[in-house]
Order: C-alpha cells, then sequence, then structure tokens
C-alpha cells in the first residue's frame, strides 16, 4: 500500500482485553450462571488479546446461558491457532453450488485480478461454530478440516451430508462406495490418498464440488480393481486398452463444472482425455510430466479447452518446440478474434532441457504469472524469427504480456532475451532472476512500468552486469528493487 511508516499494532493487554470481551458477552449472560463467569475467562484467555477474536467470539457467546456451551466454546477455540489468513477457493464453489446464478460465467464472479477470497481464521472457526449447531439439526454440514483423521467418515455421515470437508488430513484410501444422494461438495484435498476405490463417485448423482488436490501419491489410475503393472505410465494404463475407470467415474459426474488434473505422461493420454466434450469444458488445470514419445508439442490440441487457467510443463526432457500448427485460419481487418487461449492466466515450465523459445505464449492476452525453471537451453522467451511465422494470423494482441504480474526466470544458463524491444507492462509486478549469467537485458525503459511499481530481484553479480536502456531506465527501477544473495526454488 506504498505506506511510508508502519507502526506495529500489539495485542490488548489482559485487562483491556477481558473488559472487551465482556462487553460483547453482555452482563446478563455472565450473571446467569455461577460458573459462566469463571468459563469466560478462559475463553478470553485463549483468544491472546487479539481484538478480532475477543470481538467475535465475544459476539457469538451473547445469550449462551449454560455451562455446556462455554464448555464447548472452550473446545472450538483451543482449535483455533490464530494464524494470518487462509486461501479458499469460495468464488468457484459458490459459483458451482448455484450461490451465484447472477453470472453465467465463474470468471464473471471473480473479482478482477484476485484468485482467492481470504477469511481470517478466528472468523473461519466461528462459522464452522455455528454449522456445527445446525449439523446437530439437519445433518447438512461435516467439516473435520485438519482434524488428524486416518480414515474417512463413516459411511452413514457421507449418506446424510450435503457438504462435506475432510482436507488437511491423514486419509490414505477410501475403502467405501457410499450412496450419497444429498452430496455437492466433497473436499479431500491434502490427504496422503494413495487409492480411489473403484465406484466411488458413481452414486454422488449431485456432485458439483469435487477437490482431490495435493495428494502427491495418489495417482488417477488408482480408480480401479486392480494394480497397476510398474512398467506403465499411470495415465497410459487408465486411459488406453480397455481400463477406462477414470473416465467412467468422471463421466458419471454431470453436474462437474470443475475439473484439476493429475499429471499427463503422453500426448495420446492427454488426447483421449480431451476427446470427451464433459472434461473439455470443465477442466481449469493441466499438467503434462514427463512427455517422451515425440520431440515436439502442438499446443494447440488444448484450443478447444474452454476454461483453461493453469497450464504446467514439467520434465518434458525431450520436447524441442512448441508448435503452433493448424494456426493458419486467416481473420481478416475489423473482424473480432478471440484467442483459443484467453482463459489461461498461469504458465509454468520446469525441467524441460531441450526447450528453446515458448513463443506460443502471444496467444495468451491475458497471462498473469510466468515461471520458467531450469530449462537449460531455453535462449528466448519469445522469438522475433518464430513470431513470424505466425504474423499472417490475427493475434490477440500485438503487443505481449499487458497481463502479466510477475515473471520468475531461474536457472535459465542460456537465456539471453525475453523480447527483442522495449514494453510496456501494465500490470507487472515482480522480476525474479535467479541464475541467468547470459541475460544482460531486460525489455525495459523509463516508461514501461507507467507510475507502476516493479519490483527487480536479482543477485549481486547479475545486477553488475545487466544493460538498461538509459540512466532514466536504472534509477527507475532500480529504486524498487532487492539483491538477492541467495535462492530457494
Amino acid at each position: 500500500m506504498e505506506a511510508r511508516e508502519k507502526i506495529k499494532v500489539e495485542c490488548l493487554e489482559p485487562k483491556e482485553a477481558w473488559k472487551l470481551f465482556q462487553d460483547k458477552v453482555g452482563d446478563e449472560t455472565l450473571n446467569s450462571h455461577p460458573d459462566i463467569r469463571k468459563l469466560a475467562k478462559q475463553v478470553d484467555e485463549r483468544c491472546g488479546g487479539l481484538p478480532l477474536a475477543l470481538i467475535t467470539i465475544g459476539r457469538a457467546m451473547a445469550w449462551k446461558t449454560t455451562p455446556g456451551d462455554w464448555k464447548y466454546a472452550i473446545e472450538m477455540v483451543k482449535r483455533c491457532t490464530l494464524r494470518k489468513m487462509e486461501n479458499e477457493r469460495l468464488v468457484e464453489y459458490w459459483f458451482c453450488e448455484e450461490m451465484l446464478n447472477e453470472f453465467d460465467r465463474i470468471s464473471e464472479a471473480q473479482v478482477d485480478g484476485e484468485d482467492f477470497v481470504k477469511m481470517y481464521d478466528v472468523i473461519r472457526v466461528v462459522v464452522l461454530w455455528i454449522l456445527c449447531e445446525l449439523e446437530a439439526k439437519e445433518n447438512n454440514f461435516f467439516v473435520k478440516a485438519g482434524a488428524q483423521l486416518f480414515e474417512e467418515p463413516d459411511v452413514k455421515i457421507w449418506e446424510c451430508a450435503k457438504r462435506m470437508s475432510v482436507m488437511k488430513n491423514n486419509i490414505e484410501v477410501t475403502r467405501e462406495t457410499p450412496k450419497c444422494p444429498n452430496l455437492h461438495s466433497l473436499l479431500l484435498s491434502e490427504n496422503k490418498l494413495k487409492v480411489i476405490n473403484d465406484g466411488f463417485l458413481q452414486f454422488i448423482p449431485h456432485l458439483t464440488v469435487l477437490n482431490l488436490s495435493n495428494n502427491s501419491p495418489l495417482q488417477a489410475a488408482n480408480i480401479q480393481n486392480n494394480e497397476l503393472d510398474k512398467d506403465y505410465p499411470e495415465e497410459d494404463n487408465v486411459l488406453n486398452g480397455g481400463n477406462e475407470n477414470l473416465i467412467e467415474e468422471l463421466k458419471s459426474l454431470q453436474h462437474l463444472n470443475i475439473l484439476s488434473m493429475l499429471p499427463f505422461t503422453s500426448m495420446f493420454a492427454l488426447e483421449r482425455f480431451l476427446s470427451f466434450n464433459l472434461f473439455r469444458c470443465c477442466t481449469q488445470e493441466l499438467r503434462l510430466s514427463g512427455f517422451k514419445e515425440s520431440n515436439v508439442f502442438n499446443v494447440l490440441c488444448l484450443e478447444n479447452v474452454e476454461c483453461l487457467q493453469t497450464l504446467n510443463l514439467r520434465n518434458c526432457e525431450n520436447v524441442e518446440e512448441i508448435k503452433m500448427e493448424k494456426l493458419h485460419t486467416w481473420v481478416s481487418p475489423g473482424t473480432s478474434y478471440t484467442s483459443p487461449f484467453h482463459t489461461l492466466t498461469s504458465v509454468s515450465f520446469q525441467d524441460c532441457h531441450k526447450l528453446t523459445d515458448v513463443t506460443w505464449l502471444i496467444l495468451v492476452p491475458n497471462l498473469r504469472y510466468l515461471r520458467l525453471v531450469q530449462c537449460i537451453k531455453i535462449e528466448e522467451i519469445l522469438s522475433q524469427g518464430k513470431f513470424g511465422e505466425v504474423a499472417d494470423v490475427r493475434v490477440p494482441c500485438p503487443i505481449p504480456f499487458l497481463k502479466l504480474e510477475k515473471l520468475v526466470l531461474c536457472s535459465l544458463w542460456k537465456l539471453k532475451s525475453v523480447y527483442w524491444d522495449v514494453l510496456p507492462f501494465p500490470c507487472l509486478k515482480c522480476i525474479f532472476v535467479g541464475i541467468c549469467p547470459e541475460l544482460k537485458k531486460l525489455p525495459l525503459n523509463s516508461d514501461s512500468a507507467k507510475g507502476n511499481r516493479i519490483t527487480i530481484d536479482g543477485n549481486e553479480d547479475w545486477w553488475a552486469e545487466i544493460e538498461w536502456e538509459n540512466e532514466a531506465t536504472r534509477q527507475t527501477f532500480c529504486a524498487f528493487s532487492d539483491l538477492i544473495l541467495s535462492f530457494k526454488f
């Protein structure tokens, strides 16, 4: 916020905190039972002098007049670690649950430039607390996030719940095949899932939100009865031959709105997956890992993925070139043209050791985040020669990177150029450069920022050799930037 002075705001002293808490609870409640004032003192102490916690929990406890209510409150506050902020993809979930019916697309519901809704942890705990009271009456919610669960919930709970979150636990296997006529949202992210049993999704007819992210041992092929032959890549085994349980499981989710996929390891598996209209319509994230059968990747195989937001290529060691084949449609002047990648906002390349450029990014007009790490042969981000290959095609915008917010360049030993001319960066906030010894110049001049503060992070040796357009450019960017003497990737 460009504040010129920072003032640390301390938590309240114990006497002040207790006074604030009493004010919010009210004397009538505190005097309603002989034990309540002593129990209220324990709740107050658990809040640690944090005003937001004292106010929120104090208001929630007003008119709670039994010792049982207050003992339960103490247990609930114990679960709250009072962390700063927690990111949750609430807007997407609300949209899928038809809570934002005034919007036709998720992108319209989101605030421009923001991917997350932030919720303070104390507020989250109080919301869960209220939901738990509703749960006792209606059994609509089951929330055991971070509760150290090692097994899935009892099948009877599955059958009653409308929304279930068991994220951030230690669940390794789903053994049951529950029938869940009411379940709309299921969050299983950040567990240790290895196996999802066959038929797991077939009896959840109204499921609209399914989050299985950050289960690193989980492979798509685990949605089956038989164990894999370890000599074959997981996705190939699922999508090839007669074993298509993954496809059949996901196809049964007729209300599916959002899908973030596990890594694909071959072009065949990717094309097979994208041959189904359901997946082309709802896939937001694709990860391509370990492609070995070809040295060329035709990126236009993704042009019909309607809402693709994130694309990651990793360990594609044989891929030398990313082509834009079939891009030959002439668009006459004055005709509106929508890029096939207009929804794409985040692209990452890592350990693609033979790749030399990523010029295809000229087709990504709304790119916000670009990351290249350990692509040791890449010499140019956008190649002027390759740009000319599609000069007779109407690209979304002749000036690239107009929406770019963050650029990360790490361990690119041969990188010499981001772009062959200076560029405006109206949205750029940060450039991070680590171990790019040949990158002597950035596509910047004193007008590139246009009042926007751009931070450039790089090590001392790189800063010493960088060539600026002129002295005004050097002063503009050195004023905001930092020397980074060590890196963690």
